[in-house]
């Protein structure tokens, strides 16, 4: 069964999961980081736990998510990522805190 595109604010947490490590994906990036988006506050957990992702690319889409949902218990996570030693990482953590 697929979803209709307003079942995307319904998505369970795992589904969440999904989005952020899809941010690793060349082909799915740009789809995980609108679908996050369109979540909003939701996708909360998910892109605080997206921030501490050992892949650079998921904390650079968490970044870039959070850069327009922003929210402060993401403060902690943006500010430990202007240290990591990817400079995407650095400078996309930096723009979501500006």
């Amino acid at each position: 069964m697929h979803r209709c595109r307003s079942d995307i604010l319904e998505l369970i947490p795992a589904d969440q999961a999904q989005l952020v490590e899809w941010l690793a994906v060349p082909h799915q990036s740009a789809y995980a980081i609108r679908k996050l988006k369109q979540l909003g506050s939701r996708a909360v957990p998910s892109l605080r736990h997206g921030l501490q992702h050992p892949e650079h690319l998921v904390r650079v889409g968490c970044c870039i998510v959070l850069d327009h949902v922003y929210d402060d218990s993401c403060l902690p996570g943006l500010i430990e990522n202007l240290n990591h030693p990817h400079p995407d990482v650095r400078t996309w953590a930096l723009h979501a805190l500006a």
